[in-house]
């Protein structure tokens, strides 16, 4: 490798490049609901509101991703007011990093960076990327953390666990992993403690909470409180993520043992600890593997290495056309399935503005509206979002989340409008709730509720005023 000219080098980190802006303009009108959370935050911070869902709202973190969302906040203080094209634009920087570390790492190595960047621009790592969430700042920092002990490179280590563990609550486990191994352990074990309970204290004076609001909501909702539902779940998510890639889910034990028969301990603890993750948590909801992009560059570092030990004959390029044509074939379907529409913050801003033009119509002064999906319509919109997830109430968020605490929580908030999805009509039992009879009736038609349970509610007040 060491002959090869210095042009064709850069000339495969500009392909890369190229790819990543093409991928970003392929799912350029992506971006997911839960994006317009952090936006909403990162814009009421930036507008010296502070960490709150609206201004006159209680201090709440409803998003999982200081980092990201301090990120975004000072892009929008400086004039980048449109956060869905700043954070597409920063997750391009993210990706290209990820590749670009590996690139280094490798010494330049053209073929493993080649098969590096392929891993990398696959359907769903690229689809989450360019979601407008963290996902790819995230899996680059712990990507970066995990070379940077390899280099024994002390001085930016700090700084990486630092962003590290303020990406996600999760990250403290791979930072504390990370520092464990370290050349500098104490050093960088206390850098990791010092980071993770200074922001803890800051959540205690700021939030009057030991958690981030978005963990309660979840539970006994997104995510499961029982153990062995989530064990089988988990288990689940991360043999069908493997099957994606590598044809069968078993192949995913492969990728967690291979390090430890190779006595990379620092890479299997990685891998374990995120595997025990899954498990305990179940995974996420969300299509196409959401949970897996933060440890995804570490798989496809892992395949790496089990294929130079095969000595394939890198330097023939139909080796290389015949992977190229079998990732296409593999991947191209994927690719047009994550393209169709999913959670997408603009439907939620569409639908928004349509209930902003009713609130204007009859004459409603700053309008309300409950809804669970809380990130479009806060963001995209000037009406005030009452949260029936609880992501941004603690409220709800910390209740058992029984059918008595939706209604009070409803009953309380008042809200002039009431959007509710089949899944949360059935977990609030919305339709049993006598007051919403008597105080609402459909905004468009004659039924309270569709055929799938979702409704769109006005109060009865507004519609029909007592002259």
């Amino acid at each position: 490798m060491t002959n090869i000219p210095t042009k064709n080098r850069l000339l495969l980190l500009i392909l890369f490049l190229i790819s990543i802006f093409y991928l970003d303009s392929y799912f350029q009108s992506h971006c997911i609901d839960d994006a317009g959370i952090t936006f909403q935050y990162s814009k009421n911070l930036s507008n010296g509101i502070g960490l709150r869902y609206h201004q006159n709202f209680q201090a709440v973190e409803g998003y999982s991703n200081p980092f990201w969302t301090f990120l975004l906040a000072s892009f929008h203080k400086v004039g980048f007011l449109n956060l869905v094209v700043v954070s597409k634009k920063l997750s391009i920087l993210f990706l290209f990093l990820s590749g670009l570390v590996f690139y280094f790492q490798s010494k330049k190595n053209l073929y493993f960076s080649f098969l590096f960047f392929i891993f990398l621009l696959n359907p769903m790592n690229t689809y989450w990327s360019f979601s407008g969430l963290e996902n790819a700042s995230f899996q680059f920092f712990l990507f970066y953390a995990f070379i940077l002990v390899s280099q024994n490179n002390q001085k930016q280590l700090y700084l990486a666990l630092s962003l590290l563990i303020l990406s996600r609550p999760e990250s403290i486990i791979y930072a504390l992993l990370i520092s464990f191994y370290s050349k500098e352990k104490k050093k960088n074990l206390t850098c990791s403690a010092i980071i993770f309970f200074s922001y803890l204290i800051f959540r205690l004076i700021y939030f009057n909470d030991i958690l981030p609001n978005t963990i309660w909501a979840k539970l006994g909702t997104i995510h499961s409180m029982n153990i062995g539902q989530n064990l089988q779940t988990g288990w689940s998510y991360w043999y069908h993520y493997f099957d994606q890639y590598l044809c069968t889910g078993w192949l995913g034990l492969f990728v967690l043992f291979y390090p430890l028969y190779h006595k990379k301990y620092l890479l299997f603890s990685l891998i374990l600890s995120h595997f025990l993750f899954i498990l305990l948590s179940g995974g996420d909801w969300m299509r196409d593997y959401r949970f897996m992009m933060p440890i995804s560059p570490l798989y496809f570092y892992i395949l790496i290495q089990f294929l130079s030990k095969l000595n394939i004959p890198y330097k023939y390029l139909s080796y290389n056309l015949l992977l190229i044509l079998l990732i296409y074939i593999q991947w191209l379907p994927k690719y047009k399935y994550l393209n169709k529409p999913y959670m997408e913050l603009s439907v939620r801003i569409q639908r928004g503005k349509k209930i902003e033009k009713y609130a204007k119509q009859y004459n409603i002064k700053n309008p309300s509206l409950l809804d669970p999906d809380i990130g479009g319509t806060a963001y995209g919109t000037n009406l005030i979002i009452f949260d029936l997830v609880g992501l941004t109430n603690k409220e709800i968020g910390k209740s058992y989340k029984t059918p008595a605490d939706f209604r009070k929580f409803i009953i309380q908030s008042s809200p002039d409008f009431i959007y509710s999805t089949s899944y949360w009509t059935k977990i609030s039992k919305m339709k049993k709730i006598k007051e919403i009879y008597q105080n609402y009736v459909p905004l468009e038609g004659n039924h309270y509720f569709d055929d799938l349970d979702s409704c769109l509610l006005i109060k009865k007040k507004h519609r029909y005023p007592i002259k």
